[in-house]
């Protein structure tokens, strides 16, 4: 209700609608409701931070590995010192995991790891990407972080929470 009441009364708040539109994507799985409100916010504003990490995000789930990279891309340009910049190359790794190129994804998700040890979106794609390298030491390390972080999540969990459309160390 609220993030509905959000997107009808403001039409012309950037932020508001970012925020409202990953909202929407990621806990409705409303993903072309919440595409379109943060092309609207990148419409009004788009030096905006929070459409521009939204947007990463979202195209992200619903699998444009393309778009993602380009807005996370153009947020670390844009806001290189972002406090959550950790947040910027986790969902940057998610994007390269999605367009398998691992390698990168490995590099911009230790970066996030580096910035920020316990996010756990980070720890799922680096268990993923790694496995999929064939390192599975790192693997098994960062597993193990990952239980310790979250020790209820299995995969059904994840799998029925995720506003993910395919998920790509899952679903090869």
């Amino acid at each position: 209700k609220y993030i509905k009441d959000a997107l009808d009364n403001h039409r012309d708040d950037p932020t508001t609608l970012a925020w409202a539109g990953h909202t929407i994507a990621y806990l409705g799985h409303q993903r072309e409701t919440g595409v379109h409100a943060l092309e609207r916010a990148l419409q009004l504003n788009p030096n905006s931070a929070a459409a521009l990490r939204s947007i990463g995000w979202v195209s992200n789930y619903i699998g444009d590995a393309n778009r993602a990279i380009e807005s996370f891309d153009a947020l670390r340009r844009l806001s290189p010192l972002d406090p959550v910049t950790y947040a910027t190359y986790s969902g940057l790794g998610a994007a390269y995991s999605i367009a398998g190129r691992l390698e990168e994804a490995v590099k911009a998700l230790e970066h996030s790891r580096a910035l920020s040890v316990d996010f756990t979106s980070t720890l799922l794609d680096l268990v993923g990407s790694y496995v999929a390298l064939g390192r599975d030491d790192d693997a098994q390390a960062a597993g193990d972080k990952l239980r310790t972080r979250q020790p209820a999540l299995t995969i059904a969990l994840f799998r029925a929470t995720t506003p993910h459309q395919c998920v790509p160390y899952i679903d090869r």
